[in-house]
Order: C-alpha cells, then structure tokens, then sequence
C-alpha cells in the first residue's frame, strides 16, 4: 500500500455545509473542523475535553495552524462555539455521511481498488453506552456502522430507529456513492428478506448469517446440507494458547427458487472444532450463512471471518482508545463519533498502530497535524 497517495480528508469535510448566520460568526467553518478533528486524534473523548485542550494548546494553533477570525485576529474559538459545531454536526449526518463517502471514494482510487473483486463490507451495530441517561429516561443511542474490511476504512453510520436492517437499507443507499462493487456482511440481526432484495437492487451483494430469527430459512439450510453433498469446502487451522482450533466452510448451490430469497445462490455451513491438546477435550459449533455470492470457499471463508473487523478495528478502538462509551455528550455524540472514524481512517490506511500513535498525538500534536494534512 502506497500510503503517500492517501488523500487528506480535509477538502472533503469542508464541503459540509456552514449551517451558521455567516455575519453571526468570527471563525471559518473548516479551521473549526480542523481543531476538533486534532484534538479527538489526540484523546479528547467529550466537548468540553475538546475545548480545554484547545486553549492547552494555543500557543501550538496560532503560531503553527495559524488560526485565525475572519478578520485575521489572533483568536481562538470559545467554548459554546465548538458546542455548536457538535451539536450542528450531530442534527444532520447527511453532509457528514456524504463527505466520508467522497473521500473514501478516492481512497479507495489511489489505492487501485476500483477494479478489484467487490469490496467486502462490515456492517453492525453499536450502543453509545455514555449517552444512556436513565435519570432522563433517556436510552443509549445506538449506530449501525459500516467498514471496509482489510483495509479499515469506515464508510460512516447510521441511527438504529427501527432496527438493525432497516437502519442498514439506509447506509446500502448510499454505497451506490463508491463508484466499486461492493458485497454487505452482516450479522443474523441484518438477516431480513427486505434489506437482501436492497442489497440486490443496488447491485451489491451480501453474506448473512442465519440463526434462530430466521427459523424457516435455517432449517431449509439444514435440511439441505443433510441431503445433498456440499460442492465446495475450505478448512483453516490455529493454535490458541494450548487450544487447537479448526473451522471447515462448506459451500452449497441454494438458488433463489429454492429459498425464495432474492439473489440468493449458496448456503453456508462453517464447522467450529476446539481441541484442548493436554486433555483431548473437544469443544463443537456449527453455523449457518446466506449469500449472493458465487465464488470458493476460501474466499467466503475470509468474507465471513472479516465480517468482525467492524468490531475488533472500529467499535473497539472507539471504545478503548478514544474514549467513546466514557463520553457523556449525548446532544453531540454522532459529530464525535464521525471524527472517530476520520482518525482511525488515517491510522488504518498508514498501518499506524492505533494506541500508541493518539498517545504520541497528545504530546506532539504537529505529528497528527501532517497526517490530517496528508503530509
């Protein structure tokens, strides 16, 4: 990966607009964005960590980001002003999700993924735990994230009103916005007729697991792997700490006559064996998967076992690293979230360890400067 070519994600996030009364305002739209996508880079979890460490670092913006008013002052923002950009961000996710979009969209140019096989995509859910305000009555909100698996690019999110697969009919709409192939992995919650014949009429294509929500379709897999003889397979091997594990995909034509599901072409059926190797204790799973896809049981194996990079890549490091479940900014929360996914963004398409390196942001924030800038 050429990571020099990586575009910075400034320009795209300047196109957001200024929902302000320009007359109304002192500073420029995109230097606020700027600050704030610093100072999340560099740790700050709520608003108001984000305005104390714009005055720690006053000296630093100044001289060195040049900020400045409108009318060239020597000036930083105020508190209330960067709670309104939070709180503006937050109201309207549309331009947020547009801009993601159009910068993952030449991400994904410089790093010639335009003619590749279809872009695999992560799509699952996510509870801002911090948010929850049971005093208020006020639940957690909740998310539904979408990320390119191998690459760790997050392609933005989308509230969860009406469940998991709706809210995801709403980020598939827009993937038409990445000019690739793509193919949605999802959980068993994403397992719906409705969002696989989206999925289909957007032209991308999709791998759902299949549980106990969809008893009809799990049995006619089940019944169909017991009767017939799978046409494809592909077995993967790992030690774990004294544990031998072994997963064995099997692969079956399971035509969209035969399911009734739209664009369907094979069941899945993934084989899970644990062996302990100093007591020959033998730990059993099976699971059962849909998908549009024609392809080998290698390469649906990796789609399937990818599906969690939106985990253990994004949800996580939002978490442990970023401070995301600790932050109590409920009315900003989605502005902060997609600031996020910008850093994580950078950190995944550099390979820059993602822990160390916001550490080192927040005692030399020049660093985190050239990387936004795509210097």
């Amino acid at each position: 990966m050429k990571t020099a070519s990586i575009p910075s994600p400034l320009p795209y996030l300047a196109q957001i607009p200024d929902p302000r009364e320009y007359l109304k305002t002192q500073h420029r739209w995109q230097d606020l964005l700027l600050i704030c996508l610093m100072a999340v880079g560099s740790g700050r979890h709520n608003i108001l960590a984000v305005s104390q460490w714009v005055q720690d670092q006053r000296r630093f913006l100044l001289d060195e980001v040049h900020i400045r008013t409108r009318r060239g002052e020597r000036k930083l923002p105020g508190q209330a002003t960067l709670y309104r950009l939070f709180w503006s961000l937050s109201k309207d996710l549309q331009p947020l999700q547009k801009a993601l979009l159009s910068w993952a969209r030449e991400v994904l140019k410089a790093l010639g993924k335009e003619g590749d096989e279809p872009l695999p995509v992560a799509v699952d859910g996510k509870h801002l735990r911090g948010t929850r305000c049971a005093w208020r009555g006020e639940e957690a909100l909740v998310f539904l994230s979408a990320l390119v698996q191998g690459l760790g690019l997050s392609l933005g999110s989308q509230a969860i009103a009406d469940g998991e697969a709706a809210a995801a009919q709403g980020l598939v709409v827009h993937m038409e916005g990445l000019g690739v192939d793509w193919v949605l992995t999802g959980d068993a919650a994403l397992c719906t007729q409705e969002l696989a014949a989206v999925v289909v009429e957007q032209k991308g294509g999709y791998l759902f697991s299949v549980k106990g929500n969809q008893a009809e379709l799990k049995e006619l897999i089940q019944w169909a792997f017991a009767n017939y003889q799978a046409t494809d397979h592909y077995i993967q091997h790992q030690v774990r700490g004294g544990e031998v594990w072994i997963w064995h995909l099997e692969g079956l034509p399971l035509p969209e006559g035969v399911s009734g599901w739209r664009g369907s072409r094979m069941a899945l059926r993934m084989r899970r064996r644990v062996v302990r190797k100093n007591s020959g204790e033998l730990r059993e799973e099976t699971a059962y998967a849909l998908t549009s896809l024609q392809a080998p049981a290698k390469r649906l194996y990796a789609l399937w076992r990818g599906h969690w990079e939106v985990e253990n890549r994004l949800h996580h490091k939002r978490d442990t690293v970023l401070g995301e479940d600790a932050s109590r900014s409920r009315k900003g929360a989605a502005g902060l979230m997609y600031l996020r996914d910008v850093i994580l963004n950078l950190l995944h398409l550099k390979r820059w360890p993602v822990l160390r390196s916001v550490r080192k942001f927040s005692a030399d924030p020049k660093v985190l400067l050239r990387l936004i800038r795509g210097l």
